[in-house]
């Protein structure tokens, strides 16, 4: 990721016409780029899915069901969410969201998307990465992994 210098022009904006003045917007903090990774379509829309699901207890996927060691969260047709009961070390899955597939695997320490492995623990990485489509989607727009993370985090303590 590149990292901008403090005092450096980020945005000139230009005065109205017949003004004379221009003025040069500056930056005093450090700025990161968001890193920008290319998923399959299916896995970015069911992780868009999950994440503009409703929290609100009224709706089905809110409700967890209890199967031997585990516990699914169930939106039809869209994603389950299975949760792994027990202890865990750090790097054993505790939760997979699945459709017609892994989209996303998650242990104490890491978070998988596809081939891509994120440190759950590196707060920069989670909030300068971005899922995109690596194919057309309609209105696509990029999913940060903390929001992913935290929308985890309101199914499972981790």
């Amino acid at each position: 990721m590149s990292e901008k210098t403090p005092n450096q022009p980020v945005n000139q904006t230009q005065a109205p016409e017949g003004a004379q003045e221009t003025q040069t917007i500056r930056i005093k903090k450090p700025v990161r780029d968001i890193k920008m990774i290319k998923v399959s379509k299916h896995t970015y829309n069911v992780i868009r899915s999950f994440i503009n699901s409703s929290s609100k207890d009224i709706y089905p996927w809110n409700t967890g069901v209890k199967v031997n060691n585990r516990v699914v969260f169930m939106k039809p047709g869209k994603w389950n969410l299975i949760i792994y009961l027990g202890s865990h070390d750090g790097e054993k899955i505790i939760a997979e969201l699945v459709s017609r597939g892994d989209v996303l695997q998650l242990s104490f320490k890491k978070l998988w998307i596809d081939s891509y492995d994120f440190d759950i623990t590196d707060l920069m990485t989670l909030i300068s990465t971005a899922i995109i489509p690596n194919d057309y989607v309609p209105y696509a727009e990029p999913v940060l992994l903390i929001d992913v993370v935290e929308k985890l985090r309101e199914y499972i303590d981790f």
